[in-house]
């Protein structure tokens, strides 16, 4: 039984069953946890925003610099 399980939906692991995973979206995450649609006019919230242009961060993440001291 358990085979035919891991078969049709999901992974059978040392006999404990894990359902499948499903792949969502951005916006189908966002509003399954939160509710609400990230993609709604807040002015208006009946039309939905289009991306017209992903901006790039602002900086890289910090880097950590090993400076040796100098022995006197």
């Amino acid at each position: 039984m358990s085979n035919y399980r891991s078969k049709v939906s999901g992974t059978a692991k040392s006999g404990k069953y894990e359902p499948a995973k499903v792949k969502m979206t951005t916006k189908e995450f966002m509003i399954m946890t939160t509710g609400k649609n990230p993609y709604l006019c807040p002015a208006c919230g009946q039309a939905e925003m289009e991306i017209i242009q992903v901006l790039p961060p602002i900086r890289g993440s910090p880097v950590n610099i090993y400076i040796r001291p100098i022995p006197k």
